[in-house]
């Protein structure tokens, strides 16, 4: 593993938990805000700012990172991803630009009227919109990138249009990444909640506090900690061969790390769980954050190692193919190339 992978690998790493805040948070914060107007709990509401802010950060710290890990991909190997983009029709782009400022407008103005307004309606409203425009904008997007990213075929084509795009977002393989990443951003934001718990459980007088918090954030990271492990068995089922071949023994360091990434999300369960069901210490919660740390990290270097030799498979080809293709396609051809 070279070392402008290990950057690829960091940079991606610290780009994906940032966003996986930044995407789930805010619908924790929902429910906080719902406890705290409905039920007058308190710590929903200290709960809910801290939380609302992260996403916040998160957001910040995903778009600054992503900038990053597309400059890095940029000077590594940009064919890939650039063929692949280039498909996705412009005004994707555009309007998932603007759907990101908008979202980040209104993350500010929901963080600076909690305290007042938390759990009202149109309060709610404002982060429902925020967090919807993430969630349904940006996964599939970049999922369906990925996959097309796989298929050297279809570089140089015309870029898609509306219902040949709305095809591959509905793939079965586009739907198994997005709700993979969905799931994991749950499970971060869990964790996220298990580091505040155990802050909180350093002072004596805050313990209870820290476990009630450490029981939200257990029960949010161990639901979607399970359902990714189904999740993540389905993408690896319904990946391209060499993928596939890569990381189940072809290629050394992407099986080592993918084995190293399950191992970890087992390992990750019973902290999660006794965080749940009230029975965790400083040293779960610790852990917890440790594990999935681990599980994200180990993750994505199989995946990037594993699309390395992947695309290794397709560089003989992809050039003759891009260059014969180039100008002499109809886009009447796109949607045979996609199946």
């Amino acid at each position: 593993m070279r070392l402008f992978d290990l950057l690829i690998v960091v940079l991606l790493s610290a780009h994906l938990m940032a966003m996986n805040v930044a995407t789930a948070g805010p619908f924790v914060c929902l429910w906080l805000g719902w406890r705290t107007r409905r039920k007058g709990d308190a710590l929903a509401s200290t709960t809910g700012e801290w939380l609302a802010r992260m996403s916040l950060v998160g957001l910040t710290s995903g778009i600054v990172l992503g900038g990053l890990v597309l400059g890095a991909i940029y000077h590594h190997r940009p064919e890939p991803f650039l063929r692949a983009a280039e498909l996705i029709p412009r005004s994707r782009y555009w309007f998932g630009i603007a759907e990101l400022v908008f979202s980040y407008l209104l993350l500010v103005v929901y963080l600076a009227t909690w305290r007042r307004f938390a759990g009202r309606w149109w309060h709610a409203l404002i982060n429902l919109l925020a967090a919807t425009n993430t969630i349904y904008h940006f996964p599939p997007l970049f999922a369906g990138i990925g996959v097309l990213t796989a298929r050297p075929e279809a570089w140089g084509k015309p870029e898609l249009g509306r219902q040949d795009f709305l095809k591959l977002l509905a793939e079965p393989e586009t739907l198994a990444r997005a709700s993979h990443f969905v799931l994991a951003s749950f499970a971060v934001a869990g964790v996220m909640l298990l580091g505040l718990a155990m802050r909180r459980a350093r002072e004596e007088s805050q313990r209870d506090d820290a476990a009630r918090i450490g029981m939200w954030g257990g029960w949010l990271g161990l639901v979607p900690t399970v359902l990714q492990l189904m999740s993540g068995l389905w993408l690896l089922m319904i990946s391209p061969a060499p993928f596939q071949a890569a990381l189940t023994g072809g290629d050394t360091w992407s099986t080592v790390f993918f084995g190293v990434s399950l191992l970890g999300a087992f390992a990750l369960l019973p902290p999660l769980a006794a965080a749940a069901f009230g029975g965790a210490r400083r040293r779960d919660y610790l852990r917890a954050m440790i594990l999935l740390t681990t599980v994200i990290v180990s993750m994505v270097a199989a995946r990037h190692i594993a699309q390395q030799r992947m695309y290794d498979r397709y560089a003989p080809r992809t050039t003759s193919a891009v260059a014969s293709n180039s100008g002499s396609v109809r886009p009447s051809n796109v949607p045979q190339i996609l199946r």
